[in-house]
């Protein structure tokens, strides 16, 4: 196989045998890439699921009066910073605040259990719930805040008004680029494990194969079977992708059932096919 076809005999390996058997001769470089592409696409669906989340949790509708909440924390809050990730207070801060219905807990405060809807600064971590919606975003976002910025911003309607909405979104979503890192090596982790149970499924098929043809051995053997399977399986991940993405409410689990069962009969087939089309005993 030239060096020119790896890439289209892998693509063809997603729907032909024959282009599937060629791939345990690709290089190993060409298989880590279908490997990591297919986990990428597998692990869209968790992906787009928690950005949604996190995106719908960051709107301000779902939040009403967050902003006298803040009105408070500005008037009330008595010498509040936000450096280096976290709050700092004076002796003279309350721990708590309750204004026009919410909550204002401050350190010790937040500790206790808050009744939503409320607005906890808890170490290094700030804390809002109202109904059935809530943010666990890190404090950093607000660094360079202090309570006198905070009165000077409350002097104007709109540009407050674009703080708490700012604020808001930002707690909610700073954190979503590390989740897709996260999600993305779990995901990998657990393709890499199952490519490699498959590929030793495939590669009993060279036992046999390889006894009757000691040629062939090389050819069918664990390694080229470990590369045949980690090339087929981003057809299986395309598949969960566009299902996932389509079907999000419920899409994520049945598109890793698909992912797994489409996976294991595409390696079936291949499985198969060796036996069809090996070389006869010389």
């Amino acid at each position: 196989m030239a060096k020119s076809s790896f890439w289209r005999t892998a693509l063809r390996a997603q729907l032909f045998n024959a282009d599937a058997r060629e791939c345990g001769n690709a290089p190993a470089i060409l298989a880590i890439l279908f490997l990591v592409l297919s986990s990428l696409m597998a692990a869209f669906p968790f992906m787009l699921s928690r950005y949604t989340v996190c995106v719908e949790n960051g709107q301000s509708t779902h939040y009403p009066g967050l902003g006298s909440a803040w009105l408070a924390v500005a008037h009330e809050g008595d010498g509040i910073a936000f450096q280096k990730g976290q709050l700092v207070k004076t002796p003279s801060t309350p721990e708590k605040i309750t204004f026009n219905g919410w909550t204002i807990a401050f350190e010790k405060g937040a500790s206790d259990k808050l009744t939503p809807p409320y607005l906890a600064f808890a170490g290094q971590r700030v804390l809002i719930q109202s109904g059935s919606f809530s943010v666990n975003g890190p404090a950093a976002v607000l660094d360079g805040i202090d309570q006198t910025g905070l009165l000077k911003l409350s002097q104007n309607f709109d540009a407050f008004t674009n703080f708490v909405k700012g604020s808001l979104y930002a707690l909610s979503t700073v954190e979503v680029p590390g989740a897709f890192l996260s999600i993305f090596a779990l995901m990998l982790l657990q393709n890499l494990i199952f490519v490699l149970i498959l590929g030793m499924f495939l590669a009993m098929s060279g036992l046999r194969i390889g006894w009757q043809t000691p040629s062939e051995r090389r050819r069918v053997g664990y390694w080229p079977s470990l590369k045949t399977v980690a090339c087929v399986t981003a057809g299986p991940g395309l598949i969960a992708a566009i299902f996932g993405g389509l079907v999000p409410q419920w899409g994520m689990a049945v598109a890793m059932v698909a992912y797994s069962l489409l996976l294991g009969l595409r390696v079936i087939m291949v499985y198969m096919s060796r036996f069809k089309n090996k070389p006869r005993k010389q």
